[in-house]
């Protein structure tokens, strides 16, 4: 997968410092959602994990699957 880069434009302050970025609204949405994402993984990283095969198998055990 190939990671698009952010097409910033800055409006300068009075002494020709960038003061704020404008974002296309999407990838606005998607920055947003990346850190939303990361966010969580962080806040889950101890949590127990299991084996792919372990999870299919609830799944399947569950009728989910």
């Amino acid at each position: 997968m190939k990671v698009k880069e952010p097409t910033p434009q800055y409006l300068l302050n009075q002494k020709g410092e960038k003061e704020f970025i404008v974002l296309p609204v999407r990838q606005y949405d998607e920055l947003i959602e990346d850190l939303y994402d990361l966010a969580l993984m962080n806040e889950r990283k101890n949590e127990p994990r299991i084996s792919y095969k372990a999870f299919v198998e609830g799944l399947k055990k569950d009728g989910l699957l």
